[in-house]
């Protein structure tokens, strides 16, 4: 600790250094903004916010004999290393010379450092008002410390190293500062307080990314509402629902709030089990969908119904034909009750109240052959018949006699239903 106290008041800072040192600074931190390895990472932090540059300015503070060369040196510094990070990358941004717009808040920093780097140096009198100068730093820190906490949850590990930095220096700031024993031990408290403020209101709240990633019939070509089920594979990385969005869009959008990073799948499943599911690439602010697959829900394949004849139930194996298949999706909607009337002393046979696809070809039946009439009425036969007729099914386990017997010589009543 005393080499670093070392570095914070024992070192004869020049101009010539001061200027050395804005060039390096402003050199270093432009080339972070430009490589793409270290977009989005802690060592292009220092791009956008200023947990680094207050290490700066208290190093220029500390090592400074008065107040007016630590305003001036603070002035310069800033007054170099600001712009040049600009100028530096003009040439590889696609904004060009636009980058200067972002300029101004940065000058107006800049100016900011006269009377900060005037104040900040009383700061080396070692008095408990030196304290409340500092006291701003290191809530202006603790905020910093507030969002990076936030982003690395989000994108573990990302920005951690920031998230550290600014924990330590906030702790490191009153122990080079103060030599008074009483007024580092109060300094870090502070810090302390501020950093648990700020960690309790990020973990509390912690950072989401909320947007819309499919709109019904959209780009992804993609058909839904609010009959459909939709939902994340992994959990872990946030939620999803289907909204009615009116203002604007006026359709159905699926809705997503994303807790972290990560890799995952959004299924989007239908009222009859077809699934569209995206793999999905989730960042801090922005997702991309690597591809779509339709899974279309595997047909039940159902031969065998049920038919209940005079408190009698029997089983139907089906024909494998678009009748019974069509049978089928009806019968999903409930029974079909049929009243059949006696004809010709070898059938019942009685309107099914809807048609089913026909394909009619000459056969002659046997007992217990169930057929489709006319592509709307339903037989059954107890004696054998020959006509133009659909097959549907046929009774099992069932002898003739005893089919005639269930049967009897009057008009009944026939419910199909599927097998349970």
């Amino acid at each position: 600790m005393e080499k670093i106290k070392k570095l914070f008041g024992n070192i004869d800072l020049t101009w010539k250094e001061i200027i050395i040192f804005a060039i390096i600074a402003g050199v270093y931190t432009a080339i972070m903004a430009i490589i793409p390895i270290a977009k989005d990472t802690s060592f292009s932090d220092l791009v956008a916010t200023f947990e680094v540059w207050i290490l700066f300015g208290i190093f220029i503070i500390m090592n400074s004999k008065s107040p007016k060369e630590s305003a001036l040196k603070c002035f310069v510094f800033f007054l170099i290393s600001q712009p040049l990070i600009y100028l530096i990358q003009v040439p590889f941004s696609q904004l060009g010379w636009q980058l200067f717009k972002y300029y101004p808040y940065w000058f107006a920093l800049t100016v900011a450092t006269l009377p900060m780097g005037f104040i900040g140096w009383y700061m080396k009198k070692d008095k408990w008002w030196g304290l409340l100068i500092l006291t701003p730093i290191l809530i202006l820190l603790g905020v910093h410390f507030g969002q990076y906490l936030n982003i690395t949850m989000f994108s573990f590990p990302k920005h951690i190293l920031t998230t550290l930095f600014c924990a330590m220096t906030s702790f490191l700031y009153p122990i080079i500062i103060f030599n008074n024993k009483k007024i580092k031990i109060a300094g870090v408290s502070i810090a302390i307080i501020i950093l648990i403020i700020f960690g309790f209101l990020t973990l509390n709240k912690p950072q989401t990314y909320e947007t819309e990633i499919l709109t019904n019939g959209g780009s992804q070509e993609v058909y839904f509402d609010d009959s459909y089920k939709v939902y994340l594979i992994d959990e872990s990385i946030g939620t999803v629902d289907i909204r009615f969005v009116e203002q604007g869009l006026n359709d159905w959008v699926v809705h997503a709030n994303f807790k972290k990073e990560g890799n995952t799948e959004i299924i989007l499943e239908a009222p009859n089990g077809e699934k569209t599911v995206l793999d999905i690439e989730v960042k801090r602010r922005t997702y991309t969908i690597k591809k779509q697959v339709i899974e279309k829900k595997q047909e039940e394949n159902i031969d065998m119904i049920m038919l209940k004849v005079n408190n009698r139930e029997l089983e139907v194996k089906l024909e494998d034909n678009e009748t019974t298949k069509e049978l089928v999706e009806k019968l999903k909607n409930g029974d079909i009750k049929v009243n059949a009337n006696e004809y010709g002393g070898f059938e019942k046979v009685g309107n099914l109240g809807f048609n089913l696809p026909k394909n009619d070809t000459h056969i002659t039946t046997s007992a217990g052959d169930i057929v489709l009439y006319q592509g709307n009425q339903i037989s059954l036969f107890y004696n054998s018949n020959s006509w133009n007729y659909t097959r549907i099914g046929k009774i099992q386990n069932i002898s003739e006699s005893e089919l005639k017997k269930i049967l009897g010589t009057e008009n009944v009543d026939m419910i199909f239903s599927l097998k349970k």
